[in-house]
Parts: structure tokens; sequence; C-alpha cells
């Protein structure tokens, strides 16, 4: 929810923004009246020329949208991540999009922001093709950089399928996230170094919460 508006991705790979136009009815309940203002494609050309035919339709987005200020990000299947400048549309106009990325690979854990707006993203390792493994499957993005956004990575490419479906937890100094092998492990925020890690029986899709300094982790 951003200004009275919804905004969501869909299966279809579809990034939607909907008016809620909401009010307050003769009971005091409230009362919606959605309109569909604006939606566009989480997939664009390039990417698909750029899997060249490995899954090249999977485009669906499948994370939760993330916003930083009046921008909303997300990523998609087929690992593009993409952020839109919504302040535009509120005004009249059309969205901007001001943040392209492609991950390499399936990316379904939501992008995570923190407070001085980095993006985190977390990668799953099934094609197992170039761009997979040479950007890593845990990020840190700078989108004040986009034209080089990767401020740190790390790779989990031991196995494929390898990676990570979980969204990673953020918070003080580190980024904790599973992988889909089952290492638990914890990064250095600012540097993107392993500062520790423990084994479960994988696979571990479920993200890591931190509740009262306690790591809950299915």
């Amino acid at each position: 929810m951003l200004a009275d508006h919804l905004i969501v991705g869909g299966e279809n790979s579809q990034l939607h923004v909907v008016k809620l136009n909401r009010s307050h009815g003769p009971d005091g309940l409230v009362t919606v009246d959605p309109q569909l203002v604006f939606h566009t494609p989480g997939w664009d050309q390039k990417v698909i020329d750029d899997l060249a035919g490995n899954r090249a339709r999977e485009m669906s987005i499948e994370s939760s949208v993330a916003v930083w200020s009046n921008t909303v990000y997300f990523a998609n299947s087929g690992g593009l991540v993409s952020g839109w400048d919504l302040e535009p549309l509120f005004a009249g106009g059309q969205p901007v999009q001001t943040f392209r990325f492609w991950t390499g690979d399936d990316t379904d854990a939501s992008v995570v922001i923190d407070e001085e707006g980095y993006l985190y993203v977390a990668v799953e390792f099934e094609r197992d093709n170039a761009r997979g493994r040479d950007v890593g499957q845990l990020l840190k993005l700078d989108p004040g950089a986009p034209d080089n956004p990767v401020v740190w990575s790390y790779r989990d490419q031991g196995t494929v399928p390898g990676g990570f479906w979980a969204t990673p937890a953020v918070l003080d100094t580190v980024v904790i996230n599973a992988t889909d092998t089952g290492e638990i492990l914890a990064l250095d925020r600012a540097t993107g170094e392993k500062l520790w890690s423990f084994a479960l029986p994988g696979p571990t899709w479920q993200s890591p919460v931190v509740v009262d300094d306690t790591l809950v982790q299915g």
C-alpha cells in the first residue's frame, strides 16, 4: 500500500497498481472503488534474449513488492530485478523505471530494503548459466548506482539446484539466510563476509525470522 494505491505483482509477470479510492460509508465502514491505474510487464525482451532459451519464458512475479520512498522494487523468475518510481503516477503521469538488474536465475524471494535504501536480493541457482555463476546468489545492490549496483555478492553454487529460495533477514550488522541445501548463514551487512553458519536438513525454503534476538528457522 502506498498513498491509497495497492501494488502487487502477478504470476502472469504483470506489476499492477490499483487505486483503491477508499472512503467511509454512512455506516462508518470503509468502502473501496478499485481502479487499475497502471500495469507493466515484469520482463522485457532483453532478459528473454539473455536467457537464450534457458527457460526464457518463465517470468512470474512470485515475491512481494518492496517500497523505498515512492519507488517499488520486485524480482521475477527470469532473474530480472526492477525498480519503478511511482511518484509521477500520483501527479497524474506515468511511473518511470529507474532500476534494472539481471541476476541470471530464478529470483522468487522478496527484495529486502535496509534503512539506507540498499537492496538485498536472494537468487536460486537452477539454470547454471554464466550470469548466475558470475553475479552470485545473495546480493547487496545499490539502486543509486544503476550502472554498477553490486556492492557485494555471495556465491552458493556447490549443487544444482542451489542458491536461495528464502527471503533474507536484514538486521543490525548482519544478513541471515538459508540455502536450498540447508546451510543457515550470516554475512556481514557492510562487506558480505561470512560470519557464521550451521546446517539443517535441506531443503530450507522458509525465510529466516529474528524475534527478540532469537533466530527462528524451519
